[in-house]
């Protein structure tokens, strides 16, 4: 295969990009020309859009015969999407892009490099730009503090998973990187609790293997600047409309998963060390119940409510103080 021909059909790197996509016109092509030439499979799954998605999206697939576009009957939830996504990938390599995001043009070959120099590591991401849907509420156009995140490369799975769930980083932007399949399948399982599932599944990735971010490329987002309800990022997540309960019952499924997480990494061996991090996840995710009888639930409850409440006086009078 020459040079001419692999921009038009994409790299034989073992790389299946798959993006999900519902009413992104605007930047739809943008996404899948940032990352056709980059990828040996490129798989758009459209969630029956209602806008021009799938005319542009057809009008590509001439352009990139490796391309490949899915459009179910029915809007099936992003969540869902994703799933069906992993479920037709069978190549070494998975990456997600966002419908309205784009990639640097040595994105794949750069992080795919750390991957096959390092068996250890699972997952490999580039560095964070931001573009925003609005210049008047803008903020930095890249995330320093996510680059400058190495705790992802150590070799003890606690020390890792510890850092990915208390280091004040904005980490779930490692979604976008790219991943080995396999721990990608073993890690993003449908009991994942759908509010919070890129928290709990790159907590997962993390007891896995290691997380590497490499700062010679970059992951362009999309901020959206409006503030979205949570029932309205419940119903985009699942592709229908819950009540308060079931909200509530999602995230305290969250706080539970990420708390068996922590468990498997610290691998705790009294009994004290375990009610020892379980007031530390309470304190950190705020309160959370296993199914039936918890009594831990119910002893730690006033003592991390109170030490909550006590953190946010001190930050609140430190605050007033410094201004």
């Amino acid at each position: 295969m020459d040079e001419s021909t692999v921009a038009i059909a994409g790299a034989a790197n073992g790389v299946t990009i798959g993006i999900p996509v519902f009413n992104e016109q605007d930047r739809i092509e943008r996404a899948v020309r940032s990352a056709a030439s980059q990828c040996e499979r490129l798989v758009v799954a459209d969630n029956a859009s209602t806008d021009n998605t799938e005319r542009i999206c057809r009008g590509l697939l001439a352009e990139f015969p490796h391309m490949e576009y899915i459009r179910h009957a029915c809007n099936l939830g992003a969540l869902e999407n994703w799933y069906f996504l992993l479920s037709i990938t069978s190549s070494p390599y998975f990456m997600t892009l966002g419908s309205h995001d784009y990639i640097d043009e040595n994105f794949i070959e750069t992080v795919r490099g750390v991957l096959a120099a390092d068996p250890s590591v699972v997952l490999a991401a580039g560095g964070l730009c931001y573009e925003y849907e609005s210049e008047e509420v803008a903020g930095p156009s890249r995330d320093v503090a996510f680059g400058a995140w190495t705790a992802g490369r150590h070799d003890d799975p606690a020390v890792r998973v510890r850092s990915f769930l208390f280091d004040r980083v904005r980490l779930p932007w490692a979604m976008y990187g790219v991943f080995r399949t396999d721990a990608y399948k073993a890690c993003f399982t449908r009991d994942i609790p759908p509010y919070g599932v890129d928290t709990v599944f790159l907590a997962k990735i993390a007891y896995r293997g290691k997380i590497v971010v490499v700062n010679d490329t970059s992951y362009h987002a999309w901020i959206r600047c409006s503030n979205e309800p949570r029932s309205t990022y419940v119903e985009r997540l699942i592709g229908k409309k819950e009540g308060e309960g079931v909200r509530k019952y999602m995230r305290n499924a969250m706080r539970v998963a990420l708390f068996e997480v922590m468990l498997d990494s610290e691998q705790p061996a009294t009994g004290g060390e375990r009610v020892a991090l379980r007031y530390k996840a309470m304190e950190r995710f705020g309160m959370f119940k296993r199914k039936g009888f918890d009594l831990w639930f119910y002893v730690l409850y006033a003592p991390v409510k109170l030490a909550r409440k006590f953190r946010r006086f001190r930050q609140k009078v430190g605050g007033g103080c410094a201004a």
